[in-house]
């Protein structure tokens, strides 16, 4: 079998054809970057900490998704998802006596996060509360744990008052 000769008419065409897909695929990578500005691709599952991840000794006492049934009654958690909260996670960790709660609120744009995070400091004592893309975080415990856990999340974070 005698092997085919390409024409360079044919060898033109699927250059500019790959040129063409690759433009194609480039402008929706770009489109689809710009369209997550406003909106949020962090999820609870992508951003919850380890107990490994706090430090030797930590361990995960509890983690309960909270939502409009099982919240306490009176909490903000009905306002929270009222302002478009798609899931809220708390999880609690023990060492030696010392507890440390994270609070996480996933919403669905960075908007929505920072009206969540401005709802939560205006009912918070103390707590580190702060925002990572569209995820508000509020951390309670003593201040080095509720700086390891804010590192951690790396959530732009201050303290309510």
């Amino acid at each position: 079998m005698k092997p085919r000769r390409i024409k360079e008419s044919d060898l033109a065409g699927t250059v500019i054809m790959l040129l063409f897909l690759l433009i194609l695929v480039s402008a929706s990578l770009l489109f689809t970057a710009g369209c997550g500005e406003g909106g949020g691709d962090l999820t609870i599952d992508k951003v919850k900490l380890r107990a490994s991840e706090i430090g030797e000794g930590w361990t995960l006492q509890e983690e309960i998704e909270v939502n409009t049934s099982n919240a306490a009654p009176g909490s903000v958690v009905t306002e929270i998802f009222e302002l478009g909260a798609v899931r809220i996670i708390n999880q609690v960790f023990v060492k030696d006596g010392a507890t440390l709660q994270v609070n996480l609120v996933e919403m669905k744009s960075t908007e929505d996060a920072a009206k969540a995070e401005e709802l939560l400091r205006s009912v918070a004592g103390t707590n580190t509360i702060g925002t990572r893309e569209n995820m508000a975080v509020e951390v309670i415990g003593n201040a080095a744990d509720k700086a390891r856990a804010a590192e951690l999340l790396k959530i732009q974070a201050g303290t309510s008052e």
